[in-house]
């Protein structure tokens, strides 16, 4: 790398730290209105490229015809096969796959326990792919809200087992696996425990009855104070009162390399693929794909994923933080990927990809 690319990754490292540090200050309730959107996807490389064992099919730039259209940080695809993705300005968007046509919506995440107010932070969504039902979770709030398909609104908890995440790296993945089981996992290292990342096993739906507010303030506008609100037993706080969820079991996933668990979905075979990503100030963002059998799973235990391929280089390397899996025709998998571009266009880019794996 030249000198004056070095020079140029380091000032758009600059940028990218800046824009990290408003956006820390916006993960707060808000009122918003939403609107139409349209998007435009634009290719921005041919297809054929290897990407470890996977070939890459299609690579496009997911433009909005509204200014809020930002911050992609999760994915997901309906039983319609429309994606839904999520973003950490409090969006949830759902649009056609590249040379489809279907509608685009995009609405605000409400869930009425949290206060009137929409919420930003959305970060990870899984979907139940019989139902259209489907599952969010905030990061600020430690959270996971369920949605019913086509719902306005959604019912919502705050796991004890969830309880002591930071806030700032509370649970960025959700995985729905088909036997109904959950794993949701923190992008934080493990308190104690220098390359591991604390995650939950849930036997069922974590969110179960939902949260009851029980007095008339409503739950989101406790103020949290200089208290990190993670680290307040669940017990303790007045305004609502959990219902029964799924139990949660913890372990402790180890991710190859450094990298940090930012989203994931199950294989057709059981395995499940787990995004990671990492960044540094002179080379910029790096990504991964690992891959863990949640069998291996043990309550306390370590689970280790191992890397399939990187994106570290290149016209398309990002902040990729949403991943979503689907059969193809020829018995493989193909392995969408969304970036987020951190509201700074300039450097950065929502890129979707679409990997092919043809024997998984």
């Amino acid at each position: 790398m030249s000198a004056a690319a070095r020079l140029g990754r380091i000032g758009g490292a600059a940028i990218l730290a800046l824009c990290a540090l408003v956006t820390l200050g916006a993960h707060e309730t808000r009122s918003v209105a939403a609107g139409a959107l349209s998007i435009t996807a634009v290719p921005v490389a041919a297809a054929g490229m290897r990407i470890g064992p996977f070939t890459l099919g299609g690579a496009w730039r997911l433009d909005g015809s509204r200014p809020d259209f930002h911050g992609l940080s999760g994915l997901a695809i309906l039983p319609d096969g429309h994606f839904l993705a999520v973003s950490d300005r409090g969006w949830r968007v759902t649009f056609p796959r590249p040379g489809d046509t279907g509608a685009v919506t995009i609405d605000t995440a409400r869930v009425p326990a949290f206060g009137a107010h929409a919420l930003n932070d959305l970060e990870g969504v899984a979907v139940d792919p019989d139902t259209g039902t489907y599952w969010i979770t905030f990061e600020h709030l430690n959270a996971i809200a369920r949605f019913a398909a086509g719902a306005t609104t959604g019912e919502a908890v705050q796991p004890a087992t969830m309880a002591s995440w930071p806030r700032n790296t509370g649970p960025e993945t959700i995985i729905r696996l088909r036997d109904g089981r959950f794993i949701v996992i923190s992008e934080a290292i493990s308190p104690g425990r220098s390359h591991s990342h604390t995650g939950v096993l849930f036997d069922g739906d974590p969110v179960g009855n939902g949260v009851r507010p029980t007095v008339e303030q409503p739950f989101g506008e406790q103020p949290f104070g200089e208290q990190p609100f993670g680290e307040q037993p669940f017990g303790e706080q007045p305004l609502a009162e959990r219902q029964s969820g799924a139990a949660g079991r913890i372990f402790h996933l180890a991710m190859p390399n450094g990298f940090r668990p930012v989203d994931g979905a199950q294989l057709p075979d059981g395995r499940v693929l787990i995004l990671g990503r990492k960044f540094n100030v002179l080379t910029g963002f790096s990504t991964n794909i690992a891959i863990a059998d949640p069998a291996r799973i043990r309550w306390g235990g370590l689970w280790q994923a191992g890397e399939m391929a990187r994106i570290d280089s290149g016209p398309l390397a990002d902040n990729y933080e949403g991943l979503a899996i689907e059969p193809a025709r020829n018995g493989g998998v193909h392995i969408w990927l969304v970036s987020d571009d951190n509201l700074a266009s300039i450097i950065q880019h929502q890129y979707l990809l679409r990997l092919d794996w043809p024997a998984p």
